[in-house]
């Protein structure tokens, strides 16, 4: 999504010298005239996110960089996943951007309405939807999560609490309560509440009316069953550190088999660590294939800290996909997105898919 040589074709504009580049607030323009001298060029990247905050390649005579906005409300936490990420850039097993510094001393640039962030590009592409990964690429991932892990086990953010090793710490992670109770949430909601969602949908996009009541039948009953199934994980005191949280497919980057990079640590903070797994192996795996347990086995045995069972990892990732998709259900039904616009939502079609494949595996 970020950093990655393919956006090449996805630019929406170039422009001269960066003194007259109109798309950059002036204090941006000249900190990067301060770092570059005045030959750099920058392209906006049309991103497939739902991120309202742009990002830029920057581009000198000597080397690229990522450019991107931040709300300026988020400044103290986006400094700590700074510090996240610049601890991580020393591990061989995990090549991530490295943060640039602005004139002001910091990777934190202010103008009177965002934040801005400076790295370096990562060369690279990633997996195109359907490719199925090579063993060795596969193994070079696990690696690089469990490197992250094992580093980020013992480490904490600036202005946190000292703590020992963040396993079986207080309370239950952030992401674990938030699923336990969204699920709770449409558990006592049932499936008229669903129902309702998707009639809206339908009455807007007939012709998906037949798809819409296919998702519907599938996961309404197993709402109930992934309650019972995320109890005990739970209450098991499940181990927190910090992690990425968004180790999705569009984020590891690849030059040929070798992993280039993981990108865009926008969502890291402290949390349960199967959540990097989960979005890793969910959407870079097909479901029932045989590398989840290869993984998984491989991710266990350089980190037993972490105390999970591959059975946790199945039932969070199909709760995750079950909440995604009655999360669209509920922002159409808000109006929050525009129900036309449906088709051109490429993640609503993975997640589609996704429920599928969910449906015919034991």
């Amino acid at each position: 999504m970020l950093h990655r040589s393919t956006m090449e074709s996805r630019v929406t504009s170039l422009h001269g010298d960066g003194h007259r580049n109109p798309m950059l607030p002036n204090v941006v323009a000249t900190s990067l005239n301060r770092c570059f001298g005045q030959g750099w060029r920058s392209r906006e990247i049309d991103s497939s996110g739902q991120s309202r905050f742009c990002v830029f390649e920057v581009e000198t005579e000597t080397a690229r960089f990522a450019l991107k906005q931040h709300p300026i409300e988020r400044r103290e936490h986006v400094l700590r996943q700074h510090a996240f990420q610049s601890m991580l850039v020393s591990l061989p097993e995990c090549p991530v951007p490295t943060l640039h510094m602005w004139p002001n001393g910091t990777t934190w640039l202010e103008d009177s309405n965002r934040g801005w962030e400076l790295s370096s590009w990562i060369v690279g592409a990633p997996m195109a939807i359907g490719d199925e990964i090579q063993q060795d690429a596969w193994d070079q991932v696990i690696d690089a999560i469990a490197a992250m892990h094992r580093r980020a086990m013992v480490w904490r953010a600036p202005g946190e609490p000292k703590a020992q090793l963040r396993t079986g710490v207080p309370g239950l992670p952030a992401g674990l309560t938030d699923r336990r109770e969204r699920i709770a949430y449409w558990l006592q909601q049932g499936g008229p509440a669903i129902q309702e969602r998707v009639d809206r949908l339908a009455s807007e996009c007939p012709e998906l009316k037949n798809e819409l009541q296919v998702a519907v039948k599938r996961i309404t009953p197993w709402i109930p069953r992934l309650s019972e199934s995320l109890a005990p994980i739970c209450q098991r005191h499940p181990p927190a550190w910090w992690i990425v949280r968004d180790c999705w497919r569009e984020h590891w980057l690849f030059e040929q088999n070798r992993l280039s990079g993981l990108i865009d640590f926008g969502a890291a903070r402290e949390d349960w660590p199967g959540f990097d797994l989960v979005r890793c192996f969910g959407t870079m795996l097909k479901e029932g294939d045989a590398k989840w347990q290869s993984g998984f086995e491989r991710y266990r045995s350089a980190v037993p800290e972490a105390r999970f069972e591959l059975e946790d990892l199945i039932t969070v990732h199909r709760a995750s996909v079950v909440l995604s998709l009655l999360q669209w259900f509920d922002w159409y039904h808000q109006g929050v997105f525009d129900i036309q616009r449906w088709r051109s939502n490429f993640r609503m079609h993975e997640l589609m898919q996704r429920i599928d494949a969910m449906s015919n595996v034991a």
